[in-house]
């Protein structure tokens, strides 16, 4: 080995930068030299139409490389390098390795080790060594690292990199170290020794896939149209270089670290930090990145000229790498399966290129920006503030801070590139063109559900094991079961809703809180929670007159009575079931149920909450209508952002809940003021929830509040009553007599004729014999369908009106008179209705949506007599000082305006506060340089601000400090130069203490200042920060504003309302009041304690429910099947050609068949046989119901009814929603089948 050679090893192993005249050598002469060498060894081979050539670059990257002399055809050979000449792992451990997975999971992989122990002892040979040309190559060309930078260029890289100094908190990488590095430190103790380390570096440099292989590196990295190689290894043989494509003369020839079919482990997350990291050079265009913070991985590429249409391919949540069906591998863009490109043009500016095709990806770029914005802001930060000076300054070389800032200046093109196109493609203003926040309205940003929790519990289902998994006609449903406790578990459509474990948690929350608030619970609606366990919650309240509960499957209902042991207590007269389309179900309500409610309950997705009901408003736009004034609506998951336009106060509530870990609940109501409205104890017997006995207690989950005034628009509106719809719709209601004391003769159809002639319906049927004890009553406004089994002192009815909706209740009570029912069970299916209804003038007056208004649209108290001066901004600071009520040496900052212009009044409050008794205040004001008479103050003015304040700071040794106020003099060039220092995590931590308070007022000319603390302020990583604000109204309309964020660990919204009581009592002369807090306390922790996570069935009474089961006994099947068709030639008469037919294919001879036509547009044609029944109505346009009946339980008989009535109609007919129910004695809820299982499961 050569003393040239030997000197540049010692300067590396030194892990210093070599600086002797061995530099010279450059990597093009090495290269040359090996090359000869090679072309020496027996199976080399080197194609002849190639050569190596010196590079020239600005940028750190590889200065030697190799270019065609000739046109090379695709597939040629380029090089071609035998295996006795490669430094890398024996087979056997490239065999293992493949095997052995779990081991590669847990530490180095056998071929990484056993590459550096051979790399290692080919370097102990020195020259004896077969491949020492090689080694001394590897020497002599190796760059420096940044893991080996010096430690100032390393503390500037990661200041880059991450927010932290810590190298283990980098999110660009996973360390500033090669992984590979670390592998080799767990190989051997003599990976620790300094000529170990060496080894592992130079095979972090050059290895490709653990394999040292001569003459490789010089075919360098670069992606897209430049990518002309591809590999091929025979393992033992030899290492092929082929040409990919062909390649024309004078082109460099080029590999890929990550594009490559033989790299697939640097296929993931590797990009240009990682090739930077790991090879020492910046990776050219086209470039990949994973911006951090985000699941999006960007790719710079030059030959793609346009947006690329979103591919076909299989999603795998395991992975972020696709396939796109041109063969080529692609990202994913965060969660929404969208695909990334970035081009660059041939100016050299980076565009960005995103599939367009989709409205996600626009959804996911308006999300994802704010990100995108800060890292850029963090950056420039980096460059403008913090290392602003000459590199000799910080004592690092010219070359590590040359590489380091061409880094820098990369990243910053990716980011600005980013917001551009956003910008350009989604309207909105990202505001990056700039060092500093312009602090316009952007949100804070915050992920409020995020979450935080202990518990092991959470969304894991490993030791379950599936009891059930059964579809309805909704949905499939999966019940699993936990052996040790007991726990089940329901997942809808994979889903999960509930499980036993965390019952309470939901539903006693879910009901209870929102109770608190109201003086009588006397009226309940609920949406979804099919279940019934928000039913057992509502039924404990004694006031309790009616809780009606919108269902879409009752399936569910059925199946949780069945593993649940949950009731729906279809006999209990308060509680009113309606299974169907909540859409569909709202506008059939009657005028008294709007208004009427204390308490909706809304346990839907946000999908379904966002359907259209009326044409113009969605469920929750109607849902608020159902509501008494005093009233509270509650949905499950973050609202408080819609509700704000719809109610005068709202809340988000957080706790923890096992499995889901932070549950969220949004209150609402326009008289219901949370912050002050009384409690009230109704006595209720509960696990979870209780009545709050102390003040603080009372805002214990409360998160958020807003109090909000209805705009003028709403304030305008006139209530609309009565909503016409473009569909029909009608309500079958389900009624089971049981305990008839006075059975029906065979008059049964005469007397319900006569019956509802004198209840104003106009029957169209003529009295007839019962079949197999069934009658029917056809009618203009629907009909009636009664069965009755008088061995079993039972009657099962079906009450279907199209009109006449308000007469509904009439006509089941009628019949429970008449029959003198003692047991009365019923619940409602929504179904079509009738075109053409001879009712409609008279139901458009009974039903439809009741549109009115319960926001306060008084405006706040009159002109107030006392004006918003000095005195008030004094106020306002002391009382806000005193949050911090029995803590000593208080100190305080103050922001002010120009100190020759202005008096800085908050300032001289707290020097002179003899409550709080401050120990020190710093006065800042305005930078002179600030002061310009141009529209806008330069950057480098307000850069010179800044560093100037942090100086005066680091200068003054103070500790952090335990208030800042932002006096009202205070400008907007402070704003932003304090956005920017608080931006740096380091120097928030330096200027604020943990536990602090910032205040700051604004009105109309100074919106920014609020939302620098509402924003901004509370957006800071790692700060827990509640912000209020208090809206002040004085003499003459003025109004002022005043923002508290209070960060502390005795946090409580009480010490915020408190303010406001000192606030209105000491100024009572203005019209003062909190109109929001946002950011609240969470205590997941505390609520996930082990003894609440132990819920069973156990825990709630099973008796009722087992009683229930044994008792019941269904007689046969009731299928609702709600058809659309397709023909537009539909008529009554194939209505009964296809029943007629149908009847024949099933060998049903109908023993009473009858057509009727003058019910509107279409018609009714029902049908009684021997084994059941069928009544179908056609609505006169595309809907038919057919109400099928059997007495056999058997859902193979229905299906093949069903499926045949579609077949004989050519395919025109097809299910669009069906239900299944048994009808039979007992408070029937399940099929026999499922009351065998169940009872077989107690046993």
């Amino acid at each position: 080995m050569s003393t040239c050679i030997r000197t540049l090893q010692l300067f590396l192993l030194a892990t210093t930068l070599a600086s002797s005249v061995c530099e010279e050598i450059n990597k093009a002469t090495r290269a040359i030299e090996l090359s000869k060498w090679l072309n020496e060894q027996e199976g080399y081979e080197f194609n002849s139409k190639q050569e190596i050539r010196p590079i020239e670059s600005t940028i750190p990257s590889p200065n030697a490389g190799i270019f065609a002399t000739h046109d090379i055809q695709e597939g040629e050979i380029l090089a071609r390098i035998p295996w006795n000449l490669i430094v890398g792992p024996v087979d056997g451990d490239r065999l293992r390795d493949a095997e052995n997975e779990e081991f590669e999971e847990e530490g180095p992989s056998e071929a990484s080790c056993s590459a550096f122990r051979n790399l290692y002892g080919e370097m102990q040979k020195g020259s004896s060594s077969m491949v020492s040309p090689y080694i001394d190559y590897l020497f002599a060309t190796k760059a420096t690292l940044p893991y080996s930078f010096s430690e100032n260029g390393k503390h500037l890289l990661l200041d880059i990199l991450t927010n932290s100094h810590d190298e283990d908190d980098v999110p660009l990488l996973e360390k500033l170290d090669p992984p590979f590095l670390l592998e080799a430190t767990a190989c051997d103790e003599e990976a620790i020794t300094t000529e170990g380390h060496l080894a592992a570096e130079l095979i972090v440099q050059f290895a490709f896939q653990s394999k040292m292989i001569p003459i490789y590196d010089l075919y360098t990295h670069r992606n897209g149209k430049w990518l002309n190689t591809e590999t091929e290894t025979v393992p033992g043989e030899y290492f092929k270089v082929k040409a990919l494509r062909d390649i024309s003369a004078g082109e460099q020839i080029h590999s890929s670290y990550n594009d490559c079919k033989e790299c697939p482990n640097n296929l993931g997350h590797y990009s240009v930090p990682d090739i930077f990291r790991d090879h020492g050079f910046l990776e050219p265009y086209p470039q990949r990145w994973s911006i951090p913070g985000e699941s999006a991985h960007i790719e710079y590429t030059r030959d793609d000229t346009g947006v690329i249409d979103e591919p076909n391919f299989v999603y795998d949540f395991e992975t972020d790498l696709v396939v796109h069906d041109d063969g080529k591998w692609y990202w994913r863009f965060s969660e929404k399966n969208q695909l990334v490109f970035l081009d660059h043009d041939e100016e050299g500016e980076a565009i960005v290129m995103w599939d367009m095709s989709n409205d996600l990806v626009l959804d996911e770029l308006k999300d994802s920006w704010p990100s995108y914005r800060e890292e850029l802001r963090r950056i420039s930060r980096i460059r403008n503030i913090e290392w602003d000076k000459a590199p000799e300054t910080y004592n690092i070389t010219q070359e590590e801070w040359e590489t380091i800032w061409a880094f820098h200046e990369t990243y910053s093109n990716i980011l600005e590139s980013a917001l551009d196109f956003i910008e350009d493609h989604s309207g909105l203003s990202t505001d990056h063109h700039g060092h500093y926040d312009d602090l316009t309205h952007e949100g804070d940003g915050i992920t409020y559900n995020e979450l935080d929790c202990p518990s092991s519990e959470l969304i894991d289902f490993m030791d379950y094991d599936l009891y059930e998994e059964k579809s309805s006609n909704y949905q499939v449903m999966k019940w699993q079961t936990r052996e040790e406790d007991d726990d089940m578990c329901l997942h809808l459509d994979d889903m999960l809703q509930i499980c036993t474990s965390y019952r309470p948690h939901y539903h006693e929350y879910f009901v209870h809180f929102p109770a608190q608030y109201i003086e009588k619970v006397e009226r309940v609606m609920f949406l979804g929670s099919g279940d019934a366990m928000l039913l057992h919650e509502i039924l404990k309240y004694p006031d309790l007159k009616k809780v009606v509960g919108l269902e879409l499957d009752q399936d569910i209902t059925r199946t949780s009575f069945q593993y649940f042991q949950t009731q729906p207590h279809y006999d209990d007269p308060r509680v009113e079931w309606w299974y169907g389309d909540a859409t569909k179900t709202l506008p059939l309500l009657t005028k008294e149920y709007w208004g009427s409610f204390d308490l909706v309950l809304v346990d839907l997705s946000e999908t379904v909450v966002s359907l259209d009901v009326t044409g113009k408003h969605d469920i929750l736009d109607v849902l608020e209508n159902l509501l008494k004034p005093d009233g509270v609506l509650l949905e499950n998951e973050l609202y408080i952002d819609r509700f704000t336009s719809h109610f005068d106060h709202t809340i988000h509530i957080f706790y923890g809940s096992p499995k889901v870990c932070t549950q969220v609940l949004t209150l609402a109501s326009n008289n219901v003021d949370f912050l002050h409205h009384p409690i009230k104890d109704h006595g209720i017997d509960s696990y979870l929830t209780k009545t709050p006995e102390e003040d603080d207690e009372r805002f214990m989950y409360i998160h958020d509040y807003l109090k909000s005034y209805a705009p003028d628009d709403v304030c305008s509106a006139t209530e609309n009553e009565g909503v016409v719809q473009g569909r029909t719709a009608g309500v079958m209601e389900i009624v089971n007599f049981e305990n008839i004391e006075s059975f029906p003769g065979e008059d049964l159809e005469q007397s319900l004729i006569s019956m509802m002639e004198l209840n104003g319906f106009k029957p169209l049927s003529k009295p007839a014999a019962s079949v197999q004890g069934h009658v029917f009553v056809v009618m203009e406004e629907g009909y009636l369908s009664v069965r009755c089994w008088e061995d079993k002192l039972y009657c099962a009815a079906d009450i279907n009106l199209w009109g006449a909706f308000s007469k509904r209740e009439t006509v089941r009570e009628l019949l429970r008179s008449a029959l003198q029912s003692k047991t009365v069970s019923d619940y409602r299916v929504v179904v079509g209705g009738m075109y053409g209804s001879k009712t409609l003038e008279m139901d458009q007056k009974e039903i439809g949506v009741r549109f009115s208004q319960n926001q306060n649209c008084d405006a706040r108290r009159g002109n107030m007599e006392t004006e918003i001066d000095s005195e008030t901004m004094r106020v306002l600071t002391q009382e806000t000082a005193r949050i911090m009520e029995g803590r000593t040496d208080l100190t305080a900052i103050v922001v002010c305006g120009f100190e020759d212009e202005e008096e800085c009044e908050a300032s001289k409050v707290l020097q002179s506060d003899d409550t709080n008794h401050f120990s020190k205040v710093w006065t800042i004001w305005a930078c002179p340089e600030l002061k310009t008479d141009e529209d806008e103050v330069e950057e480098e003015a307000m850069f010179a601000c800044e560093k100037n304040i942090i100086a005066q700071h680091d200068e003054s040794n103070s500790s952090a400090f335990d208030m800042l106020v932002f006096d009202e003099t205070a400008t907007y060039e402070m704003m932003q130069i304090f956005s920017s220092i608080f931006s740096d995590s380091h120097e928030h931590e330096n200027f604020l203490h943990p536990n602090h308070i910032l205040a700051s007022s604004f009105d109309k000319s100074s919106k920014f200042k609020g939302r620098f603390v509402a924003e901004r302020y509370r957006s800071i990583p790692d700060t827990i920060v509640s912000v209020s604000t208090i809206m002040i109204r004085g003499k003459g309309g003025d109004e002022l504003g005043w923002m508290v964020a209070y960060a502390a660990e005795d946090y409580s919204f009480l010490k915020l309302s408190k303010l406001e009581e000192r606030l209105q009592a000491r100024l009572p002369g203005l019209d003062l009041e909190i109109q929001g807090i946002v950011g609240g306390e969470q205590h997941v922790q505390k609520d996930l304690a082990p003894q609440n996570m132990t819920f069973t069935k156990a825990d709630y009474p099973t008796l009722p429910n087992e009683i229930q089961n044994q008792e019941q006994e269904p007689l046969g099947r009731q299928s609702v099947v709600q058809m659309q068709w397709s023909d537009k030639q539909a008529s009554t008469e194939k209505v009964v050609e296809y029943l007629t037919a149908t009847l024949k294919e099933m060998h049903y001879k109908p023993v009473r068949f009858e057509t009727y036509e003058d019910v509107g547009e279409g018609c009714v044609v029902a049908a009684s046989y021997a084994k059941g029944s069928a009544i179908m109505v056609f609505d006169g346009r595309q809907q038919l119901v057919l109400n099928l009946f059997s007495f056999s339980q058997s859902k193979k008989r229905a299906n093949k009814f069903v499926k045949t009535l579609e077949t004989l109609s050519d395919g025109k007919l097809k299910v669009a929603l069906r239900d299944e129910q048994p009808r039979g004695v007992g408070r029937v809820v399940n099929f026999e089948k499922d009351i065998y299982s169940q009872v077989a499961e107690m046993e």
